[in-house]
């Protein structure tokens, strides 16, 4: 489940949907549908997005366990 949105942690939610990651996929994408994103952005910008959600998911859990 996503913490901040408390919806399923789909590929989906993470690259479209999540209100968490709005201004990183902004940045990165401009698109607003799964099927934009695969089509229309370099593969580049979604392995740059995904290292820092990647850093940004761990480094919460990590905190938070702590």
């Amino acid at each position: 489940m996503c913490e901040a949105c408390h919806s399923p942690l789909t590929v989906k939610h993470i690259l479209i949907d999540c209100t968490r990651y709005s201004a990183a996929r902004q940045r990165y994408f401009g698109v607003d549908t799964l099927k934009d994103v695969f089509e229309n952005v370099a593969s580049r910008n979604i392995i740059v997005m995904l290292k820092i959600l990647t850093f940004t998911i761990v480094y919460n859990v990590v905190f938070t366990l702590a």
